[in-house]
Parts: C-alpha cells; structure tokens; sequence
C-alpha cells in the first residue's frame, strides 16, 4: 500500500519577485522588489498539497546555505518529507527573478546553481514508488532530463504519472518529450505551451495530439480566460472521451500570477485522489489558482483544505 498521495521531483527555487509597471522589451521601468519566496514548479504543486491535508514528500537539491535550509523549513511547515531532498555543500541553492506586471503578465530568469547537480540513487527511486502519483516539473539544465527519464521508466504499476513540462521542456517538443508523454496519467499545460508543444493554437487539435502520444488526462491552464460564448473560462479539461471548459466564477483581479498553474495544479490533484471527476478536479483547480494570485508569491495565498471547501461551497452550492 503506497505511503504517499504524491511524491513531488523537479527544481527548488528562492524566487526573487519584482512588481513592475509593464514588462519592458527594450526600455527602461521602474521595478519594486516585493520580496523573495520558497519556489520551483513541481515544489509549489506538492507545498499546496500538503496544505491541502494529502500526504506528500519531495525530490530535489538545495545548496548548503540559508537559502537551501528555508525552503526545506517551507516544505516542513507544510507536513511535506524531506528526505530524499539531498543538501550539496559548496555551491548555491537555485534561485529565479520573476517580474510581474499589474496584467497577470510575467517573465521569469533561472539561475539553477545546485538543481544542475540534482541526481537520483537507488533509494530515491524507491521513494518515489511508494506514492500514488509522481508529479514531475522541468529542471534548467539539459543534464537532468536523463534523470526524469530514469525516474519514469523505474514507476512501478502503482504509481501514476502527472507531467508538468513548463516553457523550457515545452520548447523541446512532442517527440522529444514522448518518452514520458506515453506514461503520463494527467499532463499540466498553459496554453502557450500547449501551441509551443503541439504547433496549433487549436486547444481541441493540441490536446488531441497529447492524447494520441498516450496522456489520460491533459489539463490546460488559460491564464486570465478566453470569453467562449457569454462566458468566460479559464482552463480546459480533456480525456479521450469527454472536455470540460472551467469557467471564471471568481472574477479576482491577480495582485501576482507567480505559481498559479502550480496552485492549479494541485487543486487538479487534490480531486483526483478524493475520487472527484474531471470536471470538478478543474474547478478544485481553478479555486486554488485563484487564491494564489491574491497575494505576492507562489505560496503566500493558497489554500488549507478547510478555507478551500467553505470556498467550494459558496461557489458551487454543494460540497465536494
């Protein structure tokens, strides 16, 4: 019987956040530092989860320095184990500058530093089989990819794959990533990454292709929504036999867009492991990625479980 709901591998990041008037191409914009926050995709997802009340652990690398100690302090905060999260002595944790403009728009630097040294061993791997489900984020450096390789064919029968490949594996393409495509259970996409990964700004045609390569479920991300019809919406939900559009019942005004396809992520989660279809798994996605963006940082405004089904309730008129 698996110990773990999710077991989270990818990048752990310090982010470094800067609220910014526009996201200047070529110019000169005045910049405020908003602060700096614990970060990294794949962490975000599995940080909100144990908030969320599921049990989970992580798989990553952290420099020898304070940076390195505060986001495992984060994570322990947070009921999230630890272990195999290895600390390398004589170099820096990894750390991100995010700037963020009053728009939802962002553009996002990596410095990886100690996730480039990020490399699994025997029992790491056996770590990972004691959970439900692996979900995986993207590392910086080329050198890494071989070990998410490793920790995808090592997946025992039990343990399913979720895939959240980010711009930096999106950019590498289909055929690149159809090694792990083939045994994704539920694969996290925004939308510009799905049109960089697929080449169609057509959401049926891309998830489609997603599909066809051997993905469950493709769940994408619309960042602020697309109206469709009379309605706005603000993800996309598809498996090979049937789509839900998840639409914006909040109507919140993001204060930092920084981590909200993590939060939603893990709200996606969340209602696949309390057996939720779907369609309500997107909109436990959607409410978490909401909560997020009304604070500075990926982590500040999400969700326990408790403040996330009072806000299930008042939105939907039922519990879940």
């Amino acid at each position: 019987m698996a110990r773990f709901d999710v077991i989270g591998l990818g990048a752990m990041n310090m982010d470094n956040i800067f609220l910014v008037p526009e996201i200047a191409a070529d110019n000169e914009v005045t910049a405020r530092l908003a602060g700096k926050f614990p970060g990294g995709s794949a962490a975000n997802t599995i940080y909100a989860l144990g908030r969320l009340g599921l049990k989970t652990g992580f798989i990553g690398a952290v420099g020898k320095d304070i940076d390195g100690r505060r986001l495992k302090q984060d994570f322990l905060r947070a009921g999230v184990d630890v272990t195999f999260i290895n600390t390398i002595p004589g170099v820096k944790t990894g750390m991100s500058l995010c700037l963020s403009d009053p728009k939802g728009n962002r553009s996002i630097y990596l410095l990886p530093q100690a996730n480039d040294l990020f490399h699994l061993d025997n029992n790491s791997l056996d770590f990972i089989n004691q959970a439900q489900i692996l979900h995986v984020s993207s590392f910086a450096g080329p050198e890494q990819w071989p070990e998410i390789l490793k920790a995808v064919s090592s997946l025992g029968p039990a343990t399913r794959l979720s895939f959240s490949p980010g711009a930096i594996y999106a950019r590498n393409g289909i055929e690149n990533l159809a090694p792990v495509l083939r045994k994704t259970y539920v694969l996290f996409l925004s939308y510009r990454e799905l049109v960089g990964l697929t080449g169609t700004k057509e959401l049926s045609e891309g998830t489609q292709k997603l599909l066809d390569y051997g993905c469950g479920i493709v769940a994408v991300t619309l960042g602020a929504g697309i109206m469709l019809t009379q309605t706005k919406v603000v993800s996309y939900v598809r498996t090979a036999k049937e789509e839900h559009f998840i639409e914006d019942v909040e109507k919140t005004h993001p204060v930092d867009t920084t981590g909200a396809g993590d939060g939603f992520a893990a709200g996606f989660l969340l209602g696949l492991r309390l057996g939720q279809d779907i369609k309500r798994s997107g909109r436990l996605g959607a409410l978490v990625a909401n909560f997020s963006v009304k604070k500075i940082g990926p982590r500040v405004g999400l969700p326990t479980r408790k403040a996330l089904e009072k806000r299930y309730l008042k939105v939907y008129d039922e519990p879940f």
